[in-house]
């Protein structure tokens, strides 16, 4: 266990090193606080407005439960690509597997690790809200002492089963021509088919006629959230049998750590091996070169070096999936809650403020336009080729992923409230107005802020003052359009004047910053791109 810590100390001092961006590394303290500042606030304002009804109606521990859940979701869905990409393709691996050491100390080294990671954002989220809803329902000191063991073990069952799915996984991938790719389709199915069933599951609470479950059947439906509802227990006091529920805690925690250590024993090495090994390919009829363009050819050199790291092409890709689903869910639900042949204008509007979000705003092929390459940069900037070729290149790349997130969303949009087809229709304008402008200012920031100097791309990317940016100025453009629709849709009387006046307004001000991040950019790679040393 000493080896495995010391390895897991190492791999935070090389990911967490001082490269001498004093300034860069304050901001993004002052950017992860101010983010953690808002997403804070949604976290209490959620638990005020259900936590204390829930105490009321006897479901306390059910709603701490949820709280969990919540959290463990999370950290299943985006640990497991952070587990991937640390494990199987950060540049540290050949040099960790050669250490005179178990694999199985590797492997439990890097889960540490990964763990920490994610026990940052788990661990906020458990906290402001289980802190608020003691606050709220008046618990006494156990609860916050109790609270503490519990948000260390509230990430570590979804990182086991995520381990437990991603080391077998790319063990078969092993096996495989295009471990990349194969990797990649897997991830984005297996997060598609989990976040389905995450929404099915809150969806099925709310009963299928838009009514509320009686009590014992929504207190049965969390039941099921084994071994969350028994930890909930045992920190809110409420248990009617302490050893049962502390035995089940630590037979999921203490078991599923077992079972994944003793896969790893089998499988990790040959896992990490397999994807350092350069595929051989042979052919017994006659090799063919053909000739591409310098553009097509740097698209597709981009294209497969993303392709080829499953963390940063799930990052890359997931925006085709998530934002369909989300809009899916929400529209479900409000058709269910909402009486027969009431306008959908509700739906509509929540459904902007996700593809706002989760498309345009977290296009992460824009905005890693320079630190996905690394080191490769220096070998990027000293080619004998006009950095506008590079530029135009990444460009086409990154455009043509937001138009495939945009047009998804949009015909899913179409299929749920087909009574707003003109109001989609001019969003949808707006959208790849807006959407290919704000490439341009994605790829200017990531300019402006490389991060070039990382061995796992996926830490990078979590870290990133340019996440931050990126989605908190969409999430402002977002939110001023949503408004503006809502209010229209509630005090406006001449509608038909006010709609014109405001898809005008909204079209007008697509073209002008499609305009201004056109020009910021250009105006600025080529300099910023040379400041780079």
């Amino acid at each position: 266990m000493n080896k495995a810590l010391n390895i897991t100390i190492a791999l935070f001092k090389n990911s967490l090193r001082n490269t001498g961006e004093r300034k860069g590394y304050m901001s993004n303290l002052m950017g992860i606080f101010i983010s953690g500042l808002v997403f804070g606030v949604m976290f209490v304002f959620f638990t005020l407005q259900s936590g204390p009804i829930m105490h009321l109606l006897g479901l306390t521990a059910e709603f701490l439960a949820m709280v969990f859940f919540a959290a463990q979701i999370v950290v299943l869905l985006f640990g497991t690509i952070l587990m991937v990409s640390a494990m199987f393709f950060s540049k540290d691996a050949e040099f960790l597997l050669s250490l005179p050491v178990p694999s199985a100390t590797v492997f439990l080294a890097k889960l540490l690790y990964v763990y920490i990671s994610e026990l940052v954002l788990s661990g906020f989220m458990v906290l402001t809200s289980g802190v608020t809803y003691g606050i709220v329902c008046v618990f006494g000191p156990l609860y916050y002492i109790l609270l503490i063991p519990a948000i260390l073990l509230v990430p570590m069952i979804p990182l086991v089963l995520s381990s437990l799915i991603s080391i077998p996984l790319v063990f078969v991938i092993s096996f495989f021509k295009n471990k990349g790719a194969l990797t990649v389709i897997i991830l984005i199915a297996l997060f598609g088919v989990g976040m389905y069933y995450y929404f099915k599951f809150f969806s099925n609470i709310g009963g299928s006629d838009g009514m509320a479950f009686p009590l014992e059947e929504y207190s049965r439906a969390i039941g099921y959230l084994l071994p969350d509802i028994a930890l909930a227990r045992i920190v809110t006091l409420t248990s009617e049998g302490y050893a049962s529920d502390v035995l089940m805690v630590l037979l999921f925690s203490a078991g599923l750590l077992a079972v994944s250590t003793l896969v790893s024993i089998f499988t990790f090495k040959r896992g990490v091996s397999a994807q350092l090994e350069q595929t051989k390919v042979s052919s017994s009829g006659k090799i063919e070169y053909t000739e591409n363009s310098v553009l097509k050819t740097l698209i597709v050199k981009d294209a497969k070096e993303i392709i080829g790291n499953p963390g940063l092409a799930f990052y890359c890709l997931f925006q085709l999936v998530i934002a369909p689903i989300i809009i899916v869910f929400y529209n479900s639900m409000l058709f269910k809650s909402m009486p027969e042949g009431a306008d959908p204008w509700v739906g509509f509007s929540i459904s902007v403020i996700m593809l706002f979000l989760l498309v345009i705003g977290m296009n992460y092929t824009a905005l890693t336009t320079i630190s996905r390459e690394g080191k490769n940069f220096y070998i990027m900037k000293s080619l004998p080729l006009p950095l506008s070729v590079h530029l135009k290149a990444k460009l086409i790349l990154a455009d043509a992923i937001t138009l495939a997130g945009i047009v998804i969303s949009i015909a899913t949009m179409l299929i749920l409230i087909p009574q707003l087809i003109i109001d989609i229709a001019l969003f949808f304008l707006f959208c790849v107005i807006f959407g290919i402008g704000y490439n341009r200012f994605l790829v200017f920031i990531d300019a402006k802020y490389p991060k070039l100097d990382w061995e796992n791309i996926v830490m990078a990317l979590k870290n990133s003052r340019n996440s931050l940016l990126s989605m908190g100025v969409c999430m402002l453009i977002g939110v001023v359009f949503f408004t503006g629709y809502l209010l229209i849709n509630i005090l406006a009387i001449d509608k038909v004047l006010f709609f014109t006046l405001f898809w005008a307004f909204f079209l007008i001000l697509a073209i002008a910053l499609n305009y201004f991040f056109t020009r910021l950019l250009y105006n600025n790679f080529e300099k910023l791109v040379n400041q780079i040393e």
